[in-house]
Parts: C-alpha cells; sequence; structure tokens
C-alpha cells in the first residue's frame, strides 16, 4: 500500500494497516493522518455559526455568546463558528437552523435565553441546570 493510498483510505474513513508499507511514510503523512481523524470526530458534532455585522462592531457580543455555549455544550458541540456578515446581521444558526436572528426576535439574545434554543435545537434532553 502506497502512501497517497493510505491517505486516501484514512480520508473516505477505511480501516488500514501501516505495516503493509514498504517504507516509513515521511512523518507529514502521520500529520494529516492525524488531522482527518480529528476533523471526522468534530464533524459528527453539531456546529453552530454567529453570523455578526463587523461594521456594528458586535464582534465582542459574538465572541462572548461563543464562549458561553462553548463551556456550557463543551463536549457536545464540535464547532462554534464567528462568521462576518452584512450590515445589521445578528444570526446564531445550529444545523443550519436558525435560532436566533436580531430582526426577527427583536434584539440581541441574553446568554440564558440563547443556550436554552441552542438545547432545544442539538440536545432536547440536556440539563442546563442553573446555566438554563
Amino acid at each position: 500500500m502506497g502512501w497517497a493510498r493510505l491517505l486516501e483510505a484514512v480520508i473516505v474513513g477505511k480501516k488500514t494497516r501501516t505495516h503493509k508499507l514498504r517504507r516509513r511514510p515521511p512523518s507529514y503523512v502521520f500529520e494529516l493522518i492525524q488531522f482527518h481523524t480529528i476533523r471526522a470526530k468534530l464533524m459528527s458534532k453539531p456546529r453552530i455559526e454567529i453570523q455578526y455585522c463587523p461594521k456594528c462592531r458586535w464582534l465582542p457580543r459574538a465572541s462572548w455568546l461563543s464562549q458561553e455555549l462553548l463551556w456550557t455544550f463543551e463536549a457536545e458541540i464540535g464547532e462554534v463558528a464567528l462568521i462576518p456578515a452584512e450590515s445589521g446581521t445578528f444570526k446564531v444558526i445550529a444545523e443550519g437552523n436558525v435560532i436566533w436572528d436580531r430582526k426577527l426576535d427583536d434584539g440581541f439574545p441574553q446568554a440564558k435565553e440563547l443556550k436554552q434554543r441552542v438545547r432545544d435545537a442539538i440536545l432536547p434532553d440536556k440539563d442546563l441546570g442553573h446555566a438554563g
């Protein structure tokens, strides 16, 4: 089995045996394998997007809410992405569903309410304790 086939097998998720290699692959091959393994684990968890208006200077609010979500759902969320968007936009999207829209929900979310909505969208059985 060549290095290219080994990488291809890892990327598509096939089990491989490295002892069948004729020569030891360069270290970057193992780094790529590790990267794709970690990426596959993260991709199996929900992705949260926070779209914010950079012109309105809403990055601090978006980053604070992302921090709150990561603290509350640290084992359940794979990623929180901060995405610069159009003027006046502030949206929170979980798994493709809009959880919060500043224009539709009349303002910005409080952390507690946002956590409840995210929980309802991705983990309806999770108890938020005092945080929710």
